[in-house]
């Protein structure tokens, strides 16, 4: 989980996340330097400080935030649009992105996994939605 993510779960600012750093919760670097907090320990944490956030509050958030990228997919967005627009990891939106192919009731094609480099080469990235909105136009 990002930064971003840790602090969507508790439901609190990015900086209070930092302030958590090394002290309480322990990120790794990936091979971007991205810190990464493992989803494990962030439960462990959230259940060892009884963080005030409830259980329904979590779950909502994170159904909103599921909902969202639900709804990004149908609108006919690829993964790498939902890690540019949700602000999540490449792993969260790939996730995401098989349980829509799952559970859609639409016929998908085939879309490929975004991978962390392929966020950041907007050539590519444009290049790849307007492919992907073509393929999903074509289909419907």
């Amino acid at each position: 989980m990002t930064r971003s993510e840790v602090a969507r779960f508790f439901n609190v600012s990015i900086a209070t996340i930092r302030r958590l750093e090394n002290k309480e919760l322990f990120p790794k670097k990936d091979t971007r330097g991205v810190r990464r907090f493992d989803r494990s320990e962030v439960a462990e944490y959230a259940r060892r400080r009884s963080f005030k956030t409830s259980v329904e509050s979590v779950r909502a958030n994170l159904g909103a935030f599921e909902a969202k990228a639900m709804d990004l997919f149908a609108a006919g967005k690829s993964p790498l649009d939902v890690v540019r627009k949700l602000r999540t990891s490449c792993e969260e939106a790939n996730r995401l992105w098989d349980f829509y192919q799952r559970y859609s009731m639409k016929p998908m094609r085939a879309q490929k996994h975004v991978t962390p480099s392929e966020a950041f080469e907007d050539a590519d990235i444009d290049e790849m939605a307007k492919e992907f909105r073509r393929r999903f136009e074509s289909a419907e």
